[in-house]
């Protein structure tokens, strides 16, 4: 038993792929008129190529009612020209479907282009693991052996990995923080880096919801974080996150090299440590 014929609405994620596809422009070859206009309103009409009811125009007693409303039955023009492809004789099935396919080609396009245009750049980035870690071990006359600096090189490529895992412009906030922290000691003999936070917004000129969104990435890989000092006062602390004592190796050897914290921490050379 065939269904009774009744119009349904096209669901809102037709209209939205319709809307999308149509570059916001009349699908009839040569009208630029819009489907919505400057105030947001929608001036255009959703128009059927096979009519959704009987005596309708190219109406398809074969189709049923969900493929009426179907995207691929379905297309975006003026009322003006809803009207002139009311001339079945002219405008045939086969006539707007290619009007159809040729208007969305233009937009579709373009979509993929955006899309395509939206990656990872953190996969562009390549991180430079340690081999030796001479240098510092003679540095710091840690006097450990080949086998011994394996530890601490694997701390220090998984502090890298992290690092990767975030993007340029984190890192390099990443880095003039630890270029601005000051050495405090907690009493125990125990060591630990931190700067106010009104310190760094003020010099990178950050907004409040920038800066926040930023510290909530170097929080997440164990990198930075956001506390209150004794005072009250707002601070970043950085994290250990290769070793205990790493953030005071790491920025006494590279004054001592001459190496910029920016190469280590930004360019992910973490060679020139060898």
């Amino acid at each position: 038993m065939r269904e009774k014929v009744k119009r349904l609405q096209p669901t809102p994620e037709t209209i939205r792929e319709l809307y999308l596809k149509s570059g916001n422009q009349c699908a009839f070859p040569g009208c630029n008129n819009l489907i919505m206009n400057e105030l947001g309103n929608f001036v255009g009409e959703v128009c059927h190529i096979e009519a959704a009811m009987p005596g309708g125009e190219r109406f398809n007693p074969k189709q049923s009612n969900e493929e009426r409303r179907q995207f691929s039955n379905l297309m975006l023009m003026c009322h003006t020209h809803h009207k002139v492809t009311d001339n079945v004789d002219k405008y045939t099935m086969e006539k707007l479907k290619k009007i159809k396919c040729e208007h969305e080609a233009k937009f579709t396009n373009i979509i993929k282009k955006i899309s395509e245009s939206i990656e990872d750049y953190t996969k562009k980035d390549s991180l430079i693991m340690p081999k030796t870690l001479q240098g510092m071990n003679e540095y710091f006359k840690w006097n450990q052996t080949a086998e011994e600096l394996k530890y601490t090189i694997e701390r220090i490529g998984e502090f890298g990995i992290s690092l990767s895992n975030i993007t340029r412009d984190i890192r390099n906030l990443l880095c003039i923080i630890s270029e601005r922290v000051e050495e405090k000691n907690n009493g125990v003999n125990s060591v630990y880096f931190k700067v106010p936070v009104a310190e760094i917004k003020k010099v990178c000129k950050l907004s409040f919801s920038s800066f926040r969104d930023n510290v909530i990435v170097l929080e997440k890989y164990g990198l930075c974080y956001y506390e209150k000092d004794l005072d009250g006062i707002d601070t970043l602390k950085l994290s250990d996150s290769a070793y205990d004592g790493w953030w005071k190796d790491l920025k006494g050897y590279c004054k001592y090299k001459k190496i910029s914290l920016y190469d280590i921490l930004v360019d992910l050379k973490f060679d020139l440590l060898d």
